[in-house]
Formats: C-alpha cells, sequence, structure tokens
C-alpha cells in the first residue's frame, strides 16, 4: 500500500485503510456504506455502464502497462457505481476477458453487478499502484490491478471516489 499523508482528510485516509481489509473496492464500498449511512436502508452496490468495448488493436498496444498475449482480447470498461441514489464511484477498468473464469466475461457485459462483486468469491488480490486526493465532486482518485490469486492480473482499474462517501455520517 503506498505510503499515506498526514494531509489527508481524515475520512478519506480513513477509507483508504478500509479498502486495504477487503478484497474488492466494490465489498469495500458496501461495507462503507452500509456503516456510515444507515438510513438508506439494505441496498446492494449496483453499476450502470456507461461504455464496455474491446480495444482496437492500436489503443491496445498503447495500454503497454497490461501485459498481453498477442490474439488475447482486451476491452475497456468504464461505469458508475451507485447504492440507491448515491454516487459512490466511477470506474475505468482494462480487463482480459479471456483470463477471467467461466461466465463472468457475459455477467460483467449484460449485468449491474460491480466487477468486484462478480469475482470475489474468486480469489482476488489487489494491488493499488497510486492514488491521490482531489478537490471536487471526487475526492480520491486510485489505480490497482487485480489478479485472481497467483495468476497474471485480469485488469487494471481507476476508480475515482465521490466526495459525499466522505460526508458526515447520515448526510
Amino acid at each position: 500500500m503506498p505510503s499515506l499523508s498526514s494531509a489527508l482528510p481524515p475520512l478519506v485516509a480513513e477509507f483508504i485503510a478500509h479498502l486495504g481489509t477487503q478484497r474488492t473496492a466494490s465489498r469495500a464500498l458496501d461495507l462503507w456504506c452500509r456503516a456510515r449511512f444507515p438510513d438508506e436502508g439494505d441496498l446492494p452496490v449496483r453499476v450502470r455502464v456507461l461504455s464496455d468495448r474491446p480495444l482496437a488493436p492500436a489503443e491496445a498496444r498503447r495500454c503497454s502497462f497490461v501485459a498481453t498475449a498477442p490474439a488475447e482480447e482486451l476491452r475497456y470498461r468504464r461505469v458508475e457505481i451507485r447504492r440507491g441514489a448515491r454516487l459512490l464511484s466511477c470506474a475505468s477498468n482494462l480487463y482480459l476477458p479471456g483470463r477471467l473464469p467461466a461466465g463472468a466475461a457475459a455477467e460483467l457485459r449484460g449485468g449491474e453487478r460491480p466487477f468486484g462483486l462478480i469475482l470475489e468469491d474468486r480469489g482476488p488480490v489487489r494491488r493499488i499502484l497510486g492514488l491521490r486526493a482531489r478537490q471536487g465532486a471526487f475526492a480520491l482518485t486510485l489505480d490497482a490491478e487485480m489478479a485472481l490469486g497467483a495468476a497474471a492480473p485480469v485488469a487494471v482499474l481507476r476508480e475515482s471516489y465521490a466526495a459525499t462517501l466522505f460526508a458526515p455520517a447520515g448526510g
């Protein structure tokens, strides 16, 4: 985990530590919201897919940080993650559907479950590559990669977390 600056707002630093206790950011978001916003009830965390498309070969070559075999499909996915009406985060993922367990790629393209919740019972391992605090509607942006167990990474993720996650409890 990258070292944290004492300049981070306390709730942002607490959330980053909370992320480290969960296998996926999706589960961390779910538990964070249940604890901080109990008046919102037992709402599931859902995604709204804004884009999910294969990258053209020229685009994929520019993504050299994702190690792929020559014939391996690389997809770009952008989503909003919500719990009820509350926007939790926006995420952009580069993922390799051929490295996902059977059925997972189809569920990503056709459902409302977040990437992390689809994979959480399949041994995901997240490695945070970087993070930065921000001003405005999104208070934190985090870059990470996800692997399944000891296998090669299946995705590179950029997650921007809504400032409303860090509002006073009940707010």
